[in-house]
C-alpha cells in the first residue's frame, strides 16, 4: 500500500477510516516529490489533520509515494509528439504500453493543471479503494466537460456539472435525490412497448441496408446502432420520438449525434493526453467547447418542449423519467435529462456492440442464448413485455459478462 494514497476523511456523522499521514508528513512528502498544484489542492480535500497517525506494520513497511514507478513528465509528454511512442495510438494501447513497462501500479505525474493520476491493475487495490472511498468519493474525470459547465456556461448550469464529473458532497446530494428514479427499473417499464417498436423499426431498417448479393450492411453498423440508442434514450428521458432510423430523421438530432461523436473523439485529446488548454485554448479545444455548447442548446430545447407538453396535458401522475425528476428538483431534472441524452447514446451503443461481438466469438454461448430466447419468444414478432423480459437469465448473464470483459469506460 502506498502511503500518500490514504487519508481519513469525515463523511457526515461518521468517519471513513482510511490510513492517513500527519500534516507534517504530508508537507515533507510534498517537498520531496514535487506534487503538482492540482494534486496539492486535491490532498486538502482528503486529509483530516485530527485523525490519529497509523503505526501498524503494514503502514510502517509501506514504500514511499516517490517510489511508485512511472514516466517522468517530460518523457510522458514527449511520447505524444510525432515520433513518440504514444503518437496516434488510442487510450487502451497507451495503457498496455505503460502496464507492460511499469507493472501493476504506476503513476502519471500531473502537468498543465492536472493532478497526479495513479493506475493499479491489482484487484486487491480495487477492494481497498472501494471500501474506503467514503460516501463522497473524489473522482477527477473529463475536466474539459467540468470546465465548460462551471466556467464557460456557469450562467446555465449554476456551478453544477452533473453526476458525470461532480464529486464530493455535491455529487452525494444529487445522487441521493435522483437515485429513487434513475436506479429503479420500474421507472421505465411503462416505456417498454414503445422501445420495442423503436427496436423493430431498427431491425427493419437494417434489412433495407443489406447488400442483396453479400448480405452485408452497406452502412456503418456502429453509426446505425447509435441512432437506435439515441432514439431509445430520448424516448425514455423525454417521451419523445425523433425518428432517427427513418430517412426523414430529425435534422437537429443528426447534428446532436455528430456533436456527441466529436466530443468523445476530442475529449481523449484534451482530457486523457497532456494538453495546455487550461492556459491557452487551442483551435481543437475551441471546437470541443462549441460541440458541448451545441449539445446543451439542442438538448435543452428538447427538455423544455417536454416540460411544456407535460404541463399542457395536465397529467395527474408522473410517468416519464423527466416528469418524475421534475417533482424532485427542476434543475436536477434538467441536468439529468441532458446528461441522459449526451452520455446514453454512445454508452448504450457500445454496450450493445461489444455484447454482440463476444456472443459471436463464442458460438456455443450464442446457441445457448438462442435456445432461451426461442422458448420465450418463438415468433420474432413477439412483443417485449414486462412479463417475458423477467425470465431471461442467460441474456442478463451475457450482458454482464460482456461488460466485465469490455467495460464501456476505464476505471
Amino acid at each position: 500500500m502506498w502511503k500518500m494514497l490514504c487519508a481519513v476523511k469525515k463523511t457526515g456523522p461518521g468517519l471513513a477510516r482510511l490510513p492517513q499521514l500527519s500534516c507534517a508528513a504530508q508537507q515533507a512528502h510534498q517537498r520531496r516529490t514535487g506534487f503538482s498544484s492540482a494534486t496539492e489542492e486535491q490532498l486538502k480535500e482528503l486529509i483530516d489533520e485530527n485523525a490519529p497517525e497509523r503505526t501498524d506494520p503494514e503502514w510502517l513497511n509501506a514504500q514511499d509515494y516517490s517510489a511508485i514507478p512511472g514516466p517522468s513528465k517530460y518523457k510522458f509528454f514527449r511520447g505524444f509528439l510525432p515520433g513518440g511512442e504514444f503518437y496516434n495510438i488510442n487510450y487502451i494501447d497507451m495503457h498496455k504500453k505503460l502496464h507492460g513497462r511499469y507493472g501493476d501500479i504506476f503513476l502519471l505525474k500531473g502537468m498543465f493543471g492536472r493532478p497526479d493520476t495513479l493506475f493499479t491493475y491489482n484487484a486487491d487495490d480495487f477492494e481497498v479503494v472501494y471500501r474506503n472511498e467514503g460516501i463522497w468519493p473524489i473522482r477527477v474525470a473529463l475536466m474539459s466537460f467540468d470546465y465548460y459547465r462551471k466556467v464557460k456556461r456557469v450562467d446555465f448550469f449554476k456551478g453544477r456539472s452533473g453526476l458525470v464529473t461532480e464529486h464530493g458532497r455535491s455529487w452525494g446530494d444529487m445522487r441521493n435525490k435522483v437515485n429513487p428514479v434513475m436506479m429503479k427499473s420500474a421507472s421505465i417499464r411503462g416505456d417498454l412497448p414503445e422501445i420495442d417498436k423503436i427496436t423493430l423499426r431498427f431491425v427493419e431498417r437494417l434489412e433495407t441496408l443489406r447488400d442483396p448479393i453479400t448480405g452485408l450492411l452497406k452502412n456503418d453498423f456502429h453509426i446505425e446502432l447509435k441512432k437506435w440508442a439515441f432514439e431509445s434514450v430520448t424516448y425514455i428521458a423525454l417521451n419523445k420520438r425523433l425518428n432517427m432510423s427513418s430517412e426523414n430523421a430529425n435534422k437537429e438530432a443528426a447534428v446532436l449525434a455528430q456533436n456527441l461523436a466529436d466530443c468523445f473523439n476530442l475529449s481523449f485529446l484534451y482530457d486523457m493526453r497532456p494538453s495546455v488548454w487550461k492556459y491557452f485554448e487551442t483551435p481543437g479545444f475551441k471546437k470541443l467547447m462549441r460541440a458541448y455548447n451545441s449539445i446543451t442548446e439542442i438538448t435543452y430545447k428538447y427538455v423544455l418542449e417536454a416540460m411544456h407538453r407535460f404541463e399542457s396535458e395536465g397529467k395527474t401522475e408522473a410517468k416519464s423519467v423527466l416528469e418524475k425528476l421534475l417533482l424532485i428538483d427542476t434543475h436536477y431534472a434538467m441536468l439529468m435529462s441532458i446528461d441522459s441524452l449526451t452520455s446514453g447514446m454512445d454508452t448504450t451503443a457500445s454496450t450493445f456492440i461489444t455484447t454482440l461481438y463476444h456472443i459471436a466469438r463464442n458460438p456455443e454461448k450464442q446457441s445457448a442464448l438462442r435456445r432461451e430466447l426461442m422458448q420465450i419468444m418463438p415468433d420474432p414478432n413477439t412483443p417485449l413485455t414486462v412479463e417475458n423480459t423477467k425470465n431471461m437469465p442467460y441474456l442478463r448473464a451475457c450482458i454482464k459478462e460482456a461488460q466485465r470483459i469490455t467495460p464501456i469506460a476505464p476505471g
